[in-house]
């Protein structure tokens, strides 16, 4: 079973990268996130979620990403 373990982990490590490496990729993208929200639209926030924003970068995995204004209350009355 360890022999599977590290096969497993040597496979994921070449499709996704290493523990640091995909560390690295997320603190980018939430350095981006903060970067965005600085400095683009004054009432709306950047928010990226999914596996990219995770620091997984997979073949086919879409791209995330939500704009929300600070400037609009959504209410609900019966």
């Amino acid at each position: 079973m360890e022999a599977f373990s590290v096969n497993l982990w040597v496979i994921l490590s070449r499709l996704i990268g290493t523990e640091e490496e995909v560390l690295i990729r997320r603190r980018f993208e939430e350095l981006k996130a903060k970067v965005l929200n600085c400095t683009e639209l004054v009432n709306m926030r950047y928010i990226r979620s999914g596996s990219r924003a995770e620091g997984l970068r997979l073949e086919g995995s879409d791209y995330d990403l939500m704009y929300v204004r600070d400037d609009i209350s959504v209410s609900m009355s019966n």
